[in-house]
């Protein structure tokens, strides 16, 4: 079962309002923060955050998740084999 966090928003000069969730070092120093709400996921703290300010932008400290992988590079030295999905051959 998911764990509930409290989200607040902070005004930012650039980027308009910035979602954080409650813990983040960036709350510290804001003088200007408001609630919005016990919530479970990022996506439900946006839906909340946008029916008041449409500019939202997520807090690269507390919810950009930076442990996500990546994609892998193609590998262009491997060669792909094509191959056919239905035997046309056994039909005739």
């Amino acid at each position: 079962m998911l764990e509930p966090h409290y989200f607040y928003l902070c005004h930012d000069p650039d980027a308009g309002w910035v979602l954080h969730k409650k813990g983040c070092y960036v709350l510290e120093f804001e003088e200007e923060k408001r609630f919005i709400g016990s919530l479970y996921t990022v996506h439900q703290a946006l839906t909340v955050a946008r029916i008041h300010h449409p500019q939202i932008a997520c807090c690269r400290d507390c919810l950009l998740d930076k442990g996500r992988s990546k994609r892998t590079p193609v590998n262009k030295e491997k060669n792909l084999i094509p191959s056919r999905h239905f035997d046309d051959d056994a039909k005739k």
